[in-house]
C-alpha cells in the first residue's frame, strides 16, 4: 500500500512511500528504480516533502518515533536534523517555497514549524482536532493551507490568525493563490467546488459523477486532475468546469496523483503496487 507520493523538483525522480520503513526513489525517464532508503530503526514513513532544491527530503514518521520528522540528505541518505512533536503521529510535511522553515501537522490537528537550520521550533497552531492531511504555503511563504477530512483552514503564518475556513475537505490552492478546490463542502458529498480567495460560498460546483476522493491542480493552473470512487482519474478545464478526458489504467482504485513539474506528465500511485504515468491532456 502507498502512503505517499512526489516528484522531485527537477523532474528527474519519483519518490513512492509504501507501508513499512523504506522510500524507493525511481528514475522518471527509464522507469527504473535507481535506490532505496531503509531506516534503520524499523519505523515507517507516513509523508515525505523534496526541499526546493532537491538536496533534502523531509520524512514524517521517523527514525525511531511516529512524531517526529527527520531531515534526509537525498544524496548520501545521512540524517541531517531531527524534528520533535507531540505524541500524535505526523501526517503531512512540506518545505516553505525558500526551503527555510519546515512545517508538519500531526494526527490531533496541530501544525509546528521549525527552522531548518537551526532546528528552533518557531511556533505551533492548534486546530479542529482532525488528522492534518495536506499542507500549502503560498508562494511568499507568508500562509498556509491545511487540509483534513473534516475542512481545510489558511493561516496567516506570522500571527497565526485564521483567515479562511473552508467545510471541504481535500482542499488544493490554485498556483497563483487566487482560487481553491475542494470536495463537499455544500452538502452534496462527493462534488467537487471552487472557491474564490477570501468567499465563503463556492463559486460553482461539479456534481453527478462518481465520488471524487483527490484533487490536484496543474502547475500552469490551467487544468486539474480529480480520482473518483470508479477508479478512475478525470481531467478539467478549471476555467469553465469542463471534462476533458477520462483515463483508467489501474486494476483497482488509486491512492495518490503528482504532477512532473512541467506539468505535461501525471503519475498515479495505484491499489495495484504500480505507478503509472500519464501524458496531461492539453
Amino acid at each position: 500500500m502507498f502512503r505517499d507520493m512526489t516528484y522531485s523538483p527537477d523532474g528527474s525522480k519519483i519518490v513512492t512511500v509504501s507501508t513499512g520503513p523504506s522510500i524507493r526513489f525511481w528514475d522518471t525517464h527509464t522507469g527504473n528504480l535507481t535506490k532505496t532508503y531503509f531506516n534503520p530503526e524499523g519505523v515507517s514513513i507516513n509523508s515525505v516533502a523534496y526541499s526546493p532544491d532537491g538536496e533534502t527530503l523531509a520524512c514524517t514518521g521517523g527514525p525511531k518515533d511516529y512524531n517526529t520528522v527527520f531531515l534526509l540528505d537525498t544524496n548520501t541518505f545521512e540524517h541531517k536534523r531531527v524534528f520533535t512533536g507531540r505524541k500524535e503521529g505526523f501526517e503531512a510535511v512540506v518545505f516553505s517555497p525558500d526551503g527555510k522553515i519546515l512545517a508538519a501537522g500531526n494526527s490531533n490537528g496541530c501544525i509546528f514549524f521549525w527552522d531548518v537550520n537551526t532546528g528552533k521550533k518557531l511556533r505551533e497552531f492548534d486546530w479542529n482536532g482532525d488528522i492534518i492531511r495536506d499542507l500549502t504555503f503560498s508562494p511568499d511563504g507568508k500562509m498556509l493551507m491545511s487540509s483534513s477530512d473534516s475542512g481545510a483552514c489558511l493561516w496567516d503564518i506570522t500571527s497565526g490568525e485564521t483567515i479562511q475556513e473552508l467545510s471541504a475537505y481535500e482542499v488544493v490552492v490554485s498556483p497563483d493563490w487566487k482560487t481553491f478546490l475542494g470536495i463537499g463542502g455544500d452538502g452534496n458529498i462527493g462534488s467537487i467546488n471552487f472557491w474564490n480567495f477570501g468567499e465563503d460560498e463556492p463559486q460553482k460546483s461539479i456534481s453527478s459523477l462518481p465520488k471524487a476522493h483527490h484533487l490536484k491542480y496543474a502547475p500552469d493552473g490551467q487544468t486539474f486532475v480529480s480520482k473518483h470512487e470508479d477508479g478512475k482519474i478525470r481531467f478539467w478545464d478549471t476555467t469553465t468546469g469542463h471534462l476533458m478526458e477520462t483515463f483508467s489504467g489501474h486494476i483497482q482504485g488509486i491512492w495518490f496523483l503528482s504532477y512532473s513539474p512541467d506539468g505535461n506528465t501525471l503519475a498515479t500511485a495505484g491499489w495495484d503496487s504500480t505507478v503509472l504515468l500519464w501524458d496531461v491532456p492539453k
